[in-house]
C-alpha cells in the first residue's frame, strides 16, 4: 500500500518524498542547520576551512562534531527503542548497564547516522538510493517538478541593487545561491536532472533574491512541462490499486481477533501415569493480547468425559503482551483404552 501511494505521489509531484520526508534528507538538513548556526553560511565555512588552525577554528569544529554525534546517538537510541523497552534503554545506556549486544547496535546506528548525515549526504541520494534510479519511469510531462523559467531568466548576469535591469539580461542575477543551497549540489538552471530531489530550497533562495531586486518571484518554481494530463491512466491506476489495498487493510483490521492462543506440547515425556492412575499430559499455553486493555481469560473444555484440567483460575494478559501458562490435562480412564 505504501509503495502504491509513493508511486502515485511520484507521478504527480516528482521526488517530493526525497525532499520532504526521506530520513536521509531530513537528517542531512538538520546537520546542515547545525553547521550553519556554528560555522556560518557557505562562504563563511569555506573561509574557515581555508584559514590556519587556531583555537577558535578548533573550538567551532569540536562543538559542531560533538552536537552531530549527540544527535546521532539520540537517533540510535530511538531506533533501538523499537526493539527494546523504551522506558529502560535510556536509563541503562546512561548508567552503562546495557548488554554488549544492545550497546553494539546503538553505536552502529549512531555511526551510520553520523557518517550518512555529516559526510556522505547527497552521495547517498545520487549513487546508493535505488529510488533515484527507477523514479524517472514514473515521470511524465505533467509531473510537477522544480523548474527554472528560461524565457524569463535568460540571459543571466550580475547587476547592482536598485539598478535598472540592463538591456539584454533576464531576471536571473547569476548569484548562484540556488546552487549553494542545493543539498545535492546541482544547478537547476541547466534543466531537470535526476539528482534533483524536489526539496524546493533553490526556490526559497531565488525568491529571496528576486525580492531584493524588486523582481517577480517564482523564477524557479514547482511546475510541469505541460498542463495536458496525458498520464491520467497511470495516475488513476495507482489510485485504484491504492484503494484496493486500503480496502483489504480495512477488512483485515475489522475481522482481526483481539487475541491469539497457541498450545504447545511440553517437551518432557509424551505422557505419564500418576499415583491416582490418571494419564497426565502437560502443555504450554501462549496467549497474545492484541488489544489495548488488560485481558482476562478462563480455560474450559466441552465434550470430554473423564477429563479434568489444572491451571491458574484467572489467566491475565497485559495489553499488547504475550503470557505463558502451564496447563495439565488429566484423564481418569484406564490407560489401555487411551490412544495417545
Amino acid at each position: 500500500m505504501a509503495a502504491f501511494a509513493l508511486f502515485y505521489v511520484a507521478s504527480k509531484y516528482g521526488r517530493i518524498w526525497c525532499g520532504f520526508a526521506c530520513p536521509q534528507m531530513v537528517w542531512t538538513l538538520l546537520f546542515l542547520w547545525i553547521e550553519n548556526r556554528i560555522e556560518g553560511n557557505r562562504q563563511q565555512r569555506i573561509k574557515l576551512d581555508k584559514s590556519k588552525l587556531s583555537i577558535e577554528k578548533l573550538a567551532e569544529k569540536l562543538i559542531k562534531h560533538s552536537i552531530w554525534l549527540t544527535v546521532s546517538l539520540i537517533t540510535g537510541l530511538i531506533f533501538m527503542s523499537y526493539f527494546v523497552a523504551a522506558e529502560q534503554i535510556y536509563i541503562d545506556f546512561i548508567t552503562l548497564n546495557t548488554t554488549s549486544l544492545i550497546t553494539g547496535w546503538v553505536l552502529f546506528f549512531t555511526l551510520c547516522t553520523y557518517v550518512n548525515a555529516s559526510w556522505i549526504r547527497d552521495k547517498m541520494c545520487q549513487h546508493m538510493c535505488p529510488y533515484a534510479r527507477f523514479q524517472s519511469v514514473m515521470f511524465s510531462d505533467a509531473t510537477s517538478t522544480v523548474t527554472y523559467d528560461n524565457q524569463r531568466g535568460e540571459s543571466r548576469g550580475p547587476r547592482k541593487l536598485n539598478q535598472v535591469k540592463p538591456q539584454g539580461l533576464g531576471d536571473c542575477v547569476d548569484c548562484n545561491l540556488c546552487v549553494q543551497v542545493c543539498p545535492v549540489g546541482i544547478d537547476i538552471r541547466d534543466g531537470l536532472q535526476y539528482d534533483c530531489i524536489n526539496c524546493g530550497l533553490c526556490i526559497d533562495a531565488c525568491d529571496e533574491t528576486m525580492s531584493k531586486f524588486s523582481y517577480g518571484k517564482e523564477l524557479i518554481r514547482f511546475a510541469s512541462e505541460t498542463e495536458q494530463h496525458n498520464d491520467a491512466k497511470a495516475k488513476y491506476g495507482y489510485i485504484a490499486l491504492l484503494l484496493i489495498c486500503v480496502g483489504f487493510m480495512a477488512s483485515w483490521l475489522h475481522n482481526r481477533s483481539e487475541f491469539e492462543v497457541s498450545v504447545l506440547k511440553d517437551r518432557n515425556a509424551l505422557y505419564r501415569v500418576n499415583e491416582l492412575g490418571e494419564i497426565e499430559n502437560s502443555y504450554q499455553l501462549k496467549i497474545l493480547n492484541k488489544s489495548d486493555t488488560k485481558g482476562h481469560f478462563k480455560l474450559s473444555y466441552q465434550g470430554l468425559e473423564g477429563f479434568r484440567i489444572e491451571s491458574e483460575k484467572n489467566l491475565i494478559v497485559e495489553p499488547q503482551q504475550i503470557s505463558n501458562y502451564t496447563v495439565t490435562l488429566f484423564c481418569r480412564m484406564k490407560a489401555k483404552y487411551i490412544n495417545l
